[in-house]
C-alpha cells in the first residue's frame, strides 16, 4: 500500500519551474529494439498505441521499485532520482509489471536475485500494488490495466533479450518467443494504453 500511495503521489504531481524529459521515448525504444527485431507488424501496432497515448504532464520516477524506496524515521524516502521524467503513468506501471511479474515468468532466477523476493511474493506484491493503486477490488478493472502495462513490459523484456546482439542463447530464445506470444495475445483485447 505504501508503494502504491507513493506512485499515486508521484503520478499526480505536475512539475513546475523545471523542464523534465518525456519518458515515453523509452517505451518507443523498447518497441524499436525489441518487438521490431522479431515482428515489424506487431511493433507497428504497439507504436500506434503509444502514438495515441494522451500526453501527460505528470511525473514518473522512471525506475520505481522497492529497492529505490527506503524507510527512515518511519517515513518513505525515494532514491535513485536520475530518471525523474514526465510521462503517462502506464509506462511506469509497465516497469512495475516487469520487476514484479514479467521477470519472474521469463528470468525467474535473475528476478529473485535482483528483487530479493521469491516469485510468489513478487507476484503477490504486484497484485496488491495494482489493487491499491487503482483503488478497486474489481478483477476485470485490475486485469484491464495490468494487460495494458504488460504490453510494454514484455516489449521491455524483449529489448533486453537483444541487448548483446541478435545471436541469442536457447534460454533467451524461449523468452523472446514467450514475450512475442504474450504481446500478440494481449493485443487481441488491448486497444488503448490509456486508463
Amino acid at each position: 500500500d505504501l508503494m502504491a500511495d507513493l506512485a499515486l503521489k508521484i503520478h499526480s504531481t505536475v512539475p513546475t519551474g523545471i523542464d523534465l524529459p518525456d519518458f515515453t521515448y523509452k517505451a518507443y525504444e523498447w518497441v524499436d529494439k525489441g518487438i521490431d527485431v522479431v515482428d515489424k507488424e506487431l511493433a507497428a501496432s504497439v507504436r500506434k498505441l503509444l502514438d495515441e497515448l494522451p500526453k501527460a504532464e505528470t511525473m514518473i520516477h522512471g525506475d520505481f521499485h522497492t529497492g529505490n524506496v527506503m524507510i527512515q524515521n518511519d517515513e518513505p524516502l525515494i532514491i535513485d532520482m536520475d530518471r525523474i521524467s514526465i510521462c503517462h503513468p502506464i509506462v511506469e506501471l509497465s516497469g512495475i509489471h516487469t520487476f514484479y511479474y514479467g521477470y519472474s515468468v521469463t528470468w525467474p532466477k535473475m528476478s529473485e536475485e535482483f528483487m530479493g523476493f521469491p516469485k510468489d511474493v513478487e507476484n503477490q506484491f504486484y497484485d496488491e500494488f495494482m489493487r491499491h493503486y487503482l483503488g478497486t477490488d474489481d478483477p476485470a478493472r485490475i486485469k484491464e490495466v495490468c494487460d495494458k502495462a504488460a504490453v510494454l513490459s514484455y516489449a521491455r523484456i524483449l529489448k533486453n533479450v537483444f541487448k548483446k546482439g541478435m545471436d541469442v542463447s536457447e534460454e533467451d530464445a524461449k523468452v523472446r518467443d514467450f514475450c512475442i506470444a504474450q504481446i500478440r495475445e494481449l493485443l487481441k483485447t488491448v486497444k488503448s494504453l490509456d486508463f
